[in-house]
């Protein structure tokens, strides 16, 4: 068996830069004989000195406060958080990071300094959020330790504030060695000595732990390997919880309970390791435990499809960067930072879930065989229960199931009290004694007799004897008991059904099958929502706790299933069955691809591409302006009918579906660096950008119709039906045939995700908005502007022609929108919508696209972190209704925003690849 030697924190973390590992080096340099001056050492490693400089300053950060904490000798006392016969003395008082650090403490570990110097480091052996972990040896009494040294975090931040987050991360540090020092327990590794040396680096030493963690014994057990099994896991599980009872004992709970914090020994030890978000009770928490951003979660934010670098195991982070807790393991009141509603019962639903994971051979919230993330794990967690056991681990033993569902209850005071419950009802089924969580009845007492009995029924048959007359005496018993099972099972049936529902919505023929069983349940199930109503009344009005949980979250997913989940997976079936006759096997549809690829394969644009027909699009035309051929999307809507006398091309209706436009491969130069820009606005950094591979781009954006159609619901604040009189008497009023705006960057990319589409990138939406165009907007070839954007106090002669010539070209805040929302100063000119307007009512661009930079801004896939910002955002290009500057029409405007936030002049516009097979 191979072996881990693991010390505090652990796990795959990243190695140290380059300048980190130099800047370590020169630490403990200052510990020699002949310390190195930085400013030399800077000068040796200068292509290093930035890095090197911030290092530098946030380790003088930790020496000034220990210089000040030196000045100071009348440090408050240390309090001290007593309850009945525990006691657990900290030296922090918790007030906050300002006040004074660590109080007392780190007064004392400054007049007292030990020696760092007494331990020979060896290798790294792990790093988290607070500190990195050295192997040492001490000399003295012939041993190896772990030595666990705060790590300064990366940051752009100013002194000040640098040196507050190092105040709250040695508060935090410091914390983390008292607590575990003083749980005295042989499944919490021991704290031996806490010090700080002559650098001013905060360190304590513990013992070093050889073994692996509890995430790889799982493995272990899910394949059978080196004599793991289920039983043999029930039992390093058992003693963590003893271990975390000891803790509650001594009123601390642990708040980041999973398999990668338990750490198993080659000879049987378990200990619970990283203490490090520990909470005392009764004393003012000194975490800051606040999320980033309720709405995005944070750092968990990612692609619906293409996920980043996040993992399902990635931690939630707090306001200063440390741990929250991993989603998988959370508790539901964790999960919504309760903090004041925390406490053992939290730990209680961690262990549950770890049970879970033992059990199902996957954590909670995370089924094989689908993509997960940080941020997905958070919402199904806040959604509701992970699905049921029964359904996750069919052979699972029922005892062990309604023990995880009774420690993962969703409401705390429906979880095991303590730590040491659950410990003794996982000890009650390992000696196969009746589990408290379990119904007690007869057949199941007689079941548990008989496997604690089996010597004696062997020898004198008395045991099968008496199974056999319960077996009879007690049939009535069981048909009760196999009707409520299968009672519960249809109520856990109907919330997985309801979450099955979003993945019925994909376009692929291959799916009719799943759909049509999906549906049939459904419909088997929809009938007993009357009875589960009535149940769940009965059972709040009689306060039974028990069945009102059982009961509310299947009694939401029916009535969901009801109302608006079957008719929409119902309605989606019908176009999906017809997709490949309707889009490829219809002569109509075959001929239509017939046309379009032989004239394609003429076409020098797309030379080098073998285009082939692809499922759910059919070729409707090619525009006679930009000789580009366009392409139905089938299951958007009805096929849009060609009309070229229209100004569109197409008669457009609200049943019509989207078009795609396809457009060839080439380049752009990104961006406009010319001075008008420069001096009016921010502009895309420009460069070169190609574009590989034929694209397929929608023609308009997408109308309220269309999403309505694929979603089921409308987001828009100018919905379809809404009409306004303007001060000037004209009616203004708002059909499907409008942009849907006010869409959250999520739900446009789940309508797309539904199409077989996508958002653009940035750069491509510039490449398709600009149509070969080289100035600021498409139709206006803009020369450089070498005198500047004003003349004699005036705009130059080149921005009022583009200005003029706004109103024929893109909807942007004219008199119009004025006369409904007087809140701007509105720009020349007036094209009668108040709002926006329908798509394709100006003029179209180069490749035949409606809109590009007027009516609605675009969403796009791009996301933007910023250095010292805890935000992602999102990237939308174009103008709008609402624009009032020439600027935010001109095509390399950058803009982003919250991804959760709409706003009522923002859209979109899908793309696709159009996925071509090279010609050989």
């Amino acid at each position: 068996m191979s072996e881990v030697e693991i010390g505090g924190e652990h796990g795959a973390e990243p190695r140290l830069t380059a300048a980190e590992a130099l800047f370590l080096e020169f630490l403990s340099q200052q510990e020699a004989e002949a310390p190195v001056d930085f400013d030399e050492f800077l000068r040796r490693h200068a292509a290093l000195a930035d890095e090197l400089r911030r290092l530098h300053d946030d380790w003088l950060g930790v020496a000034r406060v220990a210089a000040r904490l030196r000045e100071d000798e009348d440090g408050r006392a240390a309090t001290t958080a007593k309850r009945g016969d525990s006691e657990l003395h900290l030296a922090s008082d918790g007030e906050g990071p300002g006040s004074e650090v660590a109080g007392e403490l780190l007064r004392r570990l400054v007049r007292e300094r030990t020696s760092a110097a007494r331990y020979e480091r060896r290798e790294e052996i792990g790093r988290g959020g607070m500190g990195i972990v050295h192997r040492v040896f001490d000399p003295v009494l012939r041993r190896q330790l772990a030595m666990k040294v705060i790590l300064a975090r990366k940051s752009d931040e100013s002194p000040q504030e640098r040196e507050r987050t190092m105040q709250r991360a040695l508060a935090r540090f410091l914390e983390e060695a008292q607590v575990t020092s003083q749980l005295d327990h042989p499944g919490i590794v021991p704290v031996h000595e806490l010090g700080i040396d002559a650098t001013g680096r905060v360190y304590f030493t513990m013992r070093l732990v050889r073994g692996r963690e509890l995430r790889k014994i799982l493995d272990l057990v899910k394949r059978g390997e080196e004599g793991w099994t289920r039983t043999r896991a029930l039992h390093v599980l058992l003693k963590a919880c003893e271990a975390i009872a000891y803790a509650h004992d001594k009123r601390v709970i642990h708040r980041d309970l999973k398999p990668a914090n338990v750490m198993v020994g080659r000879f049987g030890e378990v200990y619970v390791m990283d203490w490090g978000l520990a909470r005392v009770l009764g004393r003012r928490d000194a975490h800051q435990l606040e999320l980033r951003h309720s709405s995005d979660v944070s750092a968990v934010e990612t692609d619906r499809r293409r996920f980043g670098d996040a993992t399902p195991g990635s931690p939630l982070m707090t306001l200063d960067g440390n741990v929250l807790g991993t989603p998988q393991y959370m508790s539901p009141e964790q999960a919504a930072n309760r903090i004041d509603a925390m406490g053992p019962r939290s730990d209680v639903y961690s262990l549950g879930a770890i049970l879970y994971e033992l059990l199902a051979g996957h954590a909670p919230f995370t089924p094989p065989g689908a993509p997960h993330t940080p941020r997905s794990v958070w919402q199904a967690l806040m959604a509701g229960p992970p699905p049921p056991l029964e359904q996750a681990a069919p052979d699972a033993p029922e005892e062990l199931v309604e023990i995880c569902r009774k420690a993962m209850a969703r409401k705390a005071d429906a979880r095991y009290a303590s730590a040491l419950e659950l410990a003794a009802e996982i000890e009650a089924f390992l000696h196969r004694r009746p589990v408290a969580a379990h119904a007690p009845t007869l057949p199941y007492l007689a079941r548990l007799w008989y496997e604690r009995n089996r010597t004696l029924a062997r020898v004198a048959g008395a045991a099968l004897l008496l199974v056999a007359a319960l077996s009879a005496l007690f049939s009535w018993w069981h048909h009760v008991e196999q009707q409520e099972v299968e009672r519960l099972g249809r109520l856990r049936l109907a919330e997985a059904l309801a979450t099955e529902a979003e993945r019925q919505f994909l376009p692929d023929p291959e799916l009719v099958p799943e759909i049509e069983r999906w549906l049939r349940e459904v419909d088997a199930l929809l009938p007993t929502e009357a009875a589960t109503r009535e149940r769940l009344a009965r059972a709040k009005e009689r306060s039974d706790l028990r069945e009102t949980q059982q009961l509310e979250a299947p009694a939401v997913a029916l009535e969901r299933l009801r109302e608006t989940l079957r008719p929409a997976v119902a309605a989606w079936l019908a176009p999906l069955r017809s997709l490949r006759a309707t889009t490829l096997e219809a002569p109509a549809a075959a001929e239509a691809w017939r046309a379009a690829l032989a004239d394609l394969a003429g076409d020098p644009r797309f030379a080098g591409f073998a285009l082939q027909p692809r499922l759910g699009l059919v070729p409707l035309r090619k525009d006679r302006d930009s000789g580009l051929w366009e392409f139905w999307v089938a299951l958007s809507g009805a096929a849009p009918r060609v009309d070229e006398s229209a100004p569109r091309g197409y008669a457009l209706e609200e049943g019509s579906g989207i078009v795609l436009v396809l457009v060839p491969p080439g380049e752009v130069d990104v961006g406009f660096p010319s001075r008008v820009e420069v001096e009016l606005t921010q502009v895309a950094a420009p460069g070169r950008h190609a574009v590989e591979a034929p694209l397929l781009v929608s023609k308009f954006e997408v109308t309220q119709a269309q999403f309505t159609r694929v979603m089921g619901f409308n987001p828009s604040q100018f919905i379809a039906g809404y009409s306004k009189s303007g001060k000037g008497g004209g009616e203004h009023a708002i059909t499907g045939l409008h942009p849907v705006e006010s869409v959250v960057w999520a739900d446009a990319d789940a309508f797309c995700g539904r199409l077989g589409l996508e958002l653009p990138a940035e750069k491509d939406w510039e490449y398709f908005a600009r149509a070969g165009a080289r100035g600021a907007v498409w139709w206006h070839a803009e020369p450089e502007l070498a005198a500047g954007v004003k003349v004699d106090g005036k705009l130059h002669p080149s921005l009022r022609a583009i200005v003029a010539e706004l109103a024929a070209h893109e909807n942007y805040y004219d008199a119009s929108c004025a006369d409904v929302q007087p809140s701007l100063a509105a720009l020349d000119g007036d094209d009668g919508f108040a709002y926006h307007a329908p798509v394709g009512s100006k003029a179209k661009n180069g490749f035949g696209l409606f809109d590009v930079l007027g009516n609605v801004a675009e969403w796009c896939r791009d996301r933007y972190e910023q250095p010292g910002m805890k935000l992602v955002k999102r990237d939308f290009r174009g103008g709008h209704w609402l624009a009032a500057d020439p600027p935010l029409l001109f095509l390399s405007r950058v803009q982003t925003d919250n991804p959760s936030v709409p706003q009522s002049y923002r859209g979109f516009r899908p793309v696709a690849p159009f996925a071509p097979a090279p010609r050989r």
